[in-house]
């Protein structure tokens, strides 16, 4: 059963079935998981190697592995 949460991104109100948010639009309402720690973290604060990209990883994790 659906319940209301809030989007990651703007803090408005947001079904957890939802796959846009209704307020901003952003695809990822519930956040991304970073594939090198796993935090759930913005989409806006993360990076993906290309568009449509299922791998991200937060800018602390990408600054680690660029090195």
């Amino acid at each position: 059963m659906a319940k209301l949460t809030n989007c990651i991104e703007c803090d408005g109100r947001v079904s957890t079935e939802a796959e846009q948010c209704p307020h901003c639009k952003t695809k990822y309402p519930h956040g991304v998981q970073c594939a090198v720690c796993t935090q759930v973290v913005k989409q806006s604060d993360s990076w993906s190697e290309r568009a449509g990209s299922t791998k991200w990883l937060h800018h602390r994790c990408y600054e680690k592995t660029k090195v």
